[in-house]
């Protein structure tokens, strides 16, 4: 894999790099490190890596490890082609490994413990897989090959995370939330908000943040934050009324709940500033 330059890459990528998270993760990749980026939902973790990816012109494929998945999704399976006739697939591990893919893997939190066990020996030194299930082919990972986890170590509703892959992580990455001004310029720059409006949607996702094992609501992501900007600025909405179609049920889902973040939004923007005291 041709050798990534953290310079360079400032200025291709979308990613604001406020908390400098951008050359540890380069470093993991240059040297082919597995890498773990961590930190709460919406932050940017995955974003990270593939706005990498893409300006660097680096094949990626992305798998989000909900409850569901299987080991044959990860290393392959037989299943039936269009012709009725049995054959082997590939899984999503097995194909990055061949090809020298950048596999992403979301959610890693979330990994249940037997398909946990797929990850093992590609994480060795040896870099291979040996697929018992076909017939025992052993395949060893492209030079290009690289393998990155994210997830939120400390997320409540997930399985502990698996202590033999958190023992062949190389490279930890914690990517957290933006500062409020910096994150007020993202909600500008991305919708063209006024300033105003910026401060005062970043005010109640720094509140919901940071009381958030009081109040037992989870966090919002910048992602949920530029959706409710958007809705002001391209839908022409007021910000309480978009709030009502975007943050508001991403916090709660009962009625009393919900009755609770919506007065306390209204209280962040009704409350009168030092200018408007002033005069």
């Amino acid at each position: 894999m041709k050798k990534l330059n953290v310079d360079a890459l400032k200025g291709k990528i979308g990613f604001i790099d406020e908390y400098d998270c951008l050359p540890p993760v380069v470093y993991a990749l240059n040297e082919d490190k597995t890498l773990m980026l961590t930190g709460d939902t919406g932050t940017g973790k995955s974003f990270l890596v593939r706005e990498i990816c893409k300006a660097a012109e680096l094949p990626f494929e992305t798998i989000n490890f909900h409850s569901a998945v299987t080991q044959g999704e990860i290393v392959g399976k037989y299943d039936f082609n269009g012709e009725g006739k049995v054959i082997w697939n590939d899984g999503t591990l097995t194909r990055c490994m061949k090809e020298g893919k950048i596999l992403i893997c979301e959610e890693t939190n979330g990994m249940r413990s037997e398909v946990s066990l797929c990850f093992y020996s590609p994480m060795d030194f040896k870099k291979e897989i040996i697929l018992t299930k076909k017939d025992g082919e052993v395949i060893k990972a492209h030079p290009d090959f690289r393998l990155v986890f994210t997830g939120n170590l400390g997320y409540r509703g997930t399985e502990r995370f698996n202590p033999a892959i958190q023992n062949r992580i190389a490279v930890y990455v914690d990517i957290p939330y933006l500062s409020p001004e910096i994150e007020a310029q993202l909600l500008i720059r991305e919708t063209k908000i006024d300033m105003p409006t910026a401060k005062n949607m970043v005010n109640v996702a720094s509140a919901v943040r940071a009381n958030r094992d009081k109040s037992g609501f989870r966090p919002l992501s910048t992602r949920t934050m530029i959706n409710w900007a958007a809705q002001v600025k391209v839908g022409g909405f007021e910000a309480l009324m978009a709030a009502e179609n975007t943050i508001i049920p991403t916090l709660a889902d009962e009625q009393k709940e919900r009755d609770i973040v919506r007065q306390f939004v209204k209280g962040v923007f009704h409350k009168k500033t030092f200018d408007e005291d002033d005069d």
